[in-house]
Parts: C-alpha cells; structure tokens; sequence
C-alpha cells in the first residue's frame, strides 16, 4: 500500500514537472519540442485529467478573489489545465475594479480594469479608482466619505500596487499595514509573511517593526509537520508547548525564516521571531470572518513576546 503510494505521487509530481515545462515554454513564446509535446500528451492523460474530473470535469474557470491567490497554488491548478483567474475589488467600488480574462491572463497579476473604470497610482503606492461603479458615499457619514473620495471623485482603496509592463495590476499590500521602522524603511509584511509561511513547518506569521531598528515576527508553527519532524529525530518532549522550547526546533524555524527571506534587503530580514504555540483563529477573535489577520489584536495579545524580542530576552537571531 505504502509503495503504491510512493508510485503515485512520484508519477503526479513528474507530470507537473512536464506540464509545468510546457507551460513555461508557451508563456514565453518558445517552440514546443515533439518530444516534451508527447510527454505532455501522456502526463496530461493520466494524471491532470484525474484532477479535472475530481472537479466535475466541466469547470470552465476558477476565479479567485478576497485575498491573494498563492502564485505556487495558481501555477500548479494551471499546469492541470485549469483556467485559474484572479480579480480585485472592494464594496466601495460595487465590487469589482479589476480581473484577469482568459488568454490574457498573468500569474500573479489581478489583470487589467474593467470598462469605464480607471486605475492609478498615488502616493505611497496607493490604488486609486475612479469610474461609474464606485460608491456616492457611506450613508450619513460626510465625514468618512470624505476620506476615502478625494475631491476630484478617485476612491482611496488603502491598497497598494503597481502594474506590470502588460497593464496588469499588481496588488503589493496594504498602507495600513505597512511597517516604518526607525531608520525611515517602508516594509510591506504581508509578502514576506506569504513567503515564511510557505515552509511546511509554518502555519501563519505576522510581522512587527513599526519605530523599531529591526523586523520581528510571530510565528505559529505547522503542528503535525513539527511532531513528525521531532518523531523522525527522536526529540523527547513532555508535551508540545516544550518541544517548540527544544534548540533542534527554533534552529529549525529559523532556518525556514532565513530560506524564505534569502533575497529580501537587509531591512526586510526577520531578526527574531517568538514562537507561538496557538493558532490564531476567528474563535480568539485574531483573524477576522475572511482569515485576515486582526493586527492590532495579535500585537496588544503578544505585546509583552514582542517586547522582549527587542531587548534581547526571547529569540534572536540572524
């Protein structure tokens, strides 16, 4: 049972190799060999179709929205044949701004405006949409309408983003939750954050730095990922509070944290990072109903972890 499975996964791991060289091929306009034509061919029959028809066999399209689509996720449902867009918008602008289309679609971009309506982009990177669809205003409320609809009409999303040499938009993060340390270096945390919890060992992560010299994080770690790893290696703990304590697992985490930030700028690296062994969650009220992060609740809940990252008590490294 056991080697069959092995068989398996080997054989779905090649096929998304082949298709994937494939795809990147006609992404970039290149000929496609008969050779990797063929192999194709079979890794498409035997294996994508599988997972096509484990969706019904008739999706037409996948269109992703609400939060970033993981561009590895997006990368392999297309390899599979699946037509995976990605749009943006938000209610103030009923709700669509933006959406990839078919044929004319670029992984990692939102695509380009809908009809009638304009993008730019303002100061500190800001998304800035004008167009028939957006909101007159929040009911009774001038004064926050105000701020979010500048005088000349051009709603103020708080997004940040830019856009590719194809027109494509590209969302970067939020201005709220960019972080300005000390020194005056603007860091956007949540692709960073994307990356570290991109290792099979971290669950979620959060960034913190804001009037500090460095960058910190909190880290919650994959559970199950973490136990197998200790059983492999024969870590003995009395629970799993004190085996995140273990020298074996922080040194783990925190090669993961330098691997996933190994091409950032200096400023954008992780200096320390404090463990945390809760998820955070919509029952403890720190992420919200959309599994966004509630910031400002994760921060005040660890604010003494936090502290001590900058004082030299808890978790430096790097």
């Amino acid at each position: 049972m056991l080697e069959s499975s092995l068989v398996r996964r080997r054989m779905v791991y090649g096929a998304i190799r082949t298709l994937n060289e494939r795809v990147n091929r006609e992404y970039r306009g290149k000929k496609i060999p008969a050779l990797l034509r063929a192999r194709s061919f079979l890794a498409d029959r035997l294996v994508a179709s599988k997972f096509r028809m484990i969706a019904g066999g008739r999706v037409r399209l996948l269109v992703s929205g609400g939060a970033p689509l993981d561009r590895a996720l997006a990368k392999t449902l297309l390899v599979l044949g699946f037509n995976i867009l990605e749009g943006y918008g938000l209610t103030e602008a009923s709700p669509v701004v933006a959406v990839a289309l078919p044929g004319d679609n670029r992984l990692g971009t939102v695509g380009k405006p809908l009809d009638g309506v304009t993008i730019k982009i303002g100061d500190a990177d800001e998304i800035l949409v004008s167009g028939p669809n957006i909101m007159q205003g929040y009911l009774n409320k001038p004064e926050e309408t105000a701020e979010v609809i500048d005088p000349e009409g051009w709603l103020h999303t708080g997004d940040q983003g830019r856009f590719d040499e194809r027109g494509n938009l590209i969302i970067t993060g939020r201005i709220k939750e960019l972080i300005v340390t000390s020194y005056g270096k603007n860091v956007a945390p949540v692709p960073i954050e994307a990356e570290i919890t991109k290792s099979p060992y971290i669950d979620q992560a959060l960034l913190y730095g804001d009037n500090r010299k460095y960058i910190t994080a909190l880290v919650v770690p994959e559970k199950c990922a973490i136990e197998a790893y200790a059983q492999e290696r024969n870590l003995i703990a009395a629970g799993y509070e004190e085996l995140l304590g273990s020298s074996k697992i922080r040194d783990l985490i925190s090669s993961e944290i330098e691997r996933a930030t190994a091409d950032r700028a200096r400023y954008e690296k992780v200096r320390a990072f404090f463990i945390v062994p809760e998820s955070f969650t919509v029952a403890n009220k720190l992420l919200t109903p959309t599994l966004k992060l509630r910031r400002k609740r994760v921060i005040e809940r660890y604010r003494d972890e936090i502290a001590a990252m900058y004082d030299g008590r808890n978790g430096g490294h790097g």
